[in-house]
């Protein structure tokens, strides 16, 4: 299946220059998969793959981490079934792949009470290969250098891990300066970040530089529309700047939103608030302003089917879209019911980073900060999407592979800790009797 990016993604896999709009990692792993097979349908063979990956992942991570094989498949469980998360793999889409890297370098650092230089630096070169397919995981390395430092490692196994980070997306910044004239990883940052404060800005706060003056919304916000407007539409302000040069009025976007959120940051906020407690709805339900549920659910047609045609002319047969209609029908009702819901991902945010004031797994540590970490990891990835971005359900399958293993480790360590309090109350009297 296809979604808008679907098709830039596919047009860069033919040539593999750094794309202006989105990093180049998910379009060289299409380029690898189409030489291979010349199919499409491959890809979303390996994305599946990928998928049982995950929960193979989390299940032996969990049971490295000292959970019992129903534990650790509990947590493996949203990731292998969920509706959404089976749906992104069948699209041409970037977050299989994102997944996949993002819990590949986390998992290396955890695997070993003490990782290794090797480990470090492999953790962060995954992490960093997960940044160069979606900007947000560049947030990752918040998560990564607080667990190398807390957990005391070393400064050979943390510069290992700086280093196979930072060289990578340095050494991409440059390749792609050479060709789009900015030293950056994607050139349209301005865009995204207008796009998430124009329905609130007020322009009477701000100091409004010439030629930004159309970039003021005039209606209320509460009549505004969501950030796909001004992002995408014909009729956003961003159409009507007087600017030409791409790079400059990108730059201009990117100031003009960053005095916004200087000058509102309780509405800054209180967007990303806002957005982090939809997620954790109870229900997946979307509003006007929200990139539509229908988007990522199983379809029974292409609703552009000349568009797709193109698109699978130069890598597929037979020439034209097909769907099969028993499994589609299948595949649809499975959809309105095996969701992960929100409040149990919320519990298993709130039990990761809980697991601060509770005891190990098996008396050690390791269970304890490998659910701070897990935690923290699917946090920054909420919080990222939502502060430079918009509301999308497919922001939140990210989180599938690291919430619930972390809710499991983090209950389980407050649990222990519950225990360890129980038995020390229950010796403080005993105790007492004993003394002269």
């Amino acid at each position: 299946m296809f979604n808008g990016d679907s098709y830039g993604y596919l047009a860069n896999a033919r040539h593999l220059a750094p794309m202006v709009w989105r990093p180049l990692g998910y379009p060289v792993l299409l380029r690898l998969v189409l030489d291979f097979a010349h199919d499409l349908t491959a890809v979303v063979a390996v994305q599946h793959v990928i998928g049982l990956a995950l929960g193979a992942i989390v299940y032996a991570l969990g049971r490295r981490l000292g959970l019992g094989a129903g534990l650790a498949t509990m947590a493996a469980t949203p990731v292998l079934f969920d509706a959404y998360q089976l749906g992104i793999e069948q699209f041409v889409m970037t977050e299989p792949l994102f997944e996949l890297l993002a819990l590949g370098g986390i998992a290396l650092l955890l695997w070993h009470g003490r990782p290794s230089v090797a480990a470090c630096a492999a953790a962060g070169g995954l992490l960093a290969a997960a940044a160069l397919t979606r900007t947000v995981g560049l947030a990752l390395v918040v998560p990564l250098a607080g667990y190398l430092i807390v957990r005391r490692v070393g400064l050979a196994r943390s510069s290992a891990a700086a280093v196979a980070f930072l060289v990578p997306v340095l050494a991409y910044a440059g390749w792609f300066d050479a060709h789009n004239g900015t030293f950056s990883v994607t050139g349209r940052d301005g865009y995204f970040l207008y796009a998430r404060v124009a329905p609130f800005a007020h322009c009477s706060v701000l100091t409004v530089h010439p030629g930004e003056g159309v970039l003021c919304d005039p209606r209320p916000p509460a009549l505004r529309p969501g950030p796909n407007f001004y992002l995408w539409r014909r009729a956003s302000p961003i159409r009507r700047l007087a600017v030409r040069r791409a790079q400059t009025r990108n730059a201009l976007l990117e100031r003009f939103a960053g005095r916004v959120i200087l000058h509102e940051p309780l509405a800054y906020g209180a967007a990303i608030a806002q957005d982090l407690a939809h997620y954790f709805q109870p229900f997946r339900t979307t509003g006007r302003r929200d990139e539509p549920l229908t988007v990522w659910r199983f379809s029974s047609r292409f609703p552009d089917r000349r568009r797709a045609a193109r698109a699978i002319r130069h890598y597929a047969e037979p020439k034209r879209p097909l769907t099969a209609p028993a499994l589609t029908t299948f595949l649809r009702a499975y959809e309105r019911v095996v969701v992960t819901p929100g409040p149990l991902l919320a519990a298993g945010l709130a039990a990761g980073l809980l697991a601060a004031f509770g005891a190990g797994v098996a008396g050690a540590r390791r269970g304890r900060g490998a659910a701070i970490l897990l935690a923290s990891a699917g946090l920054v990835l909420l919080v990222g999407a939502a502060a430079t971005s918009m509301f999308d359900y497919r922001y939140l399958l990210p989180t599938l592979p690291l919430l619930p293993l972390a809710g499991v480790l983090g209950t389980v360590s407050l649990a222990r800790r519950a225990h360890l309090v129980r038995e020390r109350i229950a010796r403080a009297p005993a105790i007492q009797e004993t003394r002269p």
